[in-house]
């Protein structure tokens, strides 16, 4: 099994640098622009199926996709991002400042400090390892497109990579950006992490 991993293409509030967490926001010409260009990149690969949060800027992103490499479709709820509950639609500075003890909190605790009336790291971390172990016995020798959100990319590459959580290092993850796993029982190859070489390929 091999799993291509992205984020959904930008949005109208990351370029207004607001909390997104599971409220929508629509794609930007930017945005739009990345997910074709993925779409043409993976033109090549082997996909057999593409998962995505049914959250609509992550349906958009697939959708886009998809008009290149036609796959199936399916959504699944544990794709959506970390919810923020209250700080949802909130530029990071006034949430900052509106909030500022529980977001010293988060920052001290990034793992088990819900976001107030939301969801922690951990929380999310959880739901998306038991995805990742669903789907490795439900596609067993597929190859799946997974379109989702930053804060759960960051937690697949975790949970692949080191089977735990215990930092919340930089970068963050990239718009429309690729990272490739290559699962074998249970030997997780990296291939690829937040690679985003394929949004500078000049295409027609």
């Amino acid at each position: 099994m091999i799993l291509y991993i992205t984020r959904h293409g930008e949005t109208e509030w990351n370029v207004q640098k607001r909390f997104q967490g599971q409220t929508n926001s629509e794609l930007t010409s930017n945005g739009i622009e990345g997910a074709r260009k993925l779409g043409e990149f993976l033109v090549g690969e082997d996909i057999d199926l593409i998962i995505a949060s049914p959250l609509k800027r992550t349906v958009e992103t697939a959708d886009i996709i998809k008009k290149n490499i036609d796959i199936p479709v399916v959504y699944d709820k544990r794709l959506m991002e970390i919810c923020a509950g209250d700080l949802e639609g909130q530029q990071f500075d006034i949430a900052r400042k509106k909030y500022g003890t529980v977001m010293k909190e988060i920052r001290s605790y990034p793992f088990v400090t819900p976001y107030p009336s939301g969801e922690s790291i951990m929380d999310v971390y959880n739901r998306i390892s038991q995805f990742i172990e669903d789907i490795k016995k439900k596609y067993k020798d597929k190859n799946i497109l997974i379109v989702t959100h930053g804060v759960v990319v960051k937690c697949m590459y975790y949970y692949l990579n080191f089977g735990q959580i215990t930092k919340w290092d930089k970068p963050s993850i990239e718009n429309c950006s690729l990272t490739k796993f290559k699962i074998e029982d249970n030997c997780n190859e990296k291939i690829i992490f937040n690679d985003v070489s394929h949004l500078s390929l000049v295409t027609n």
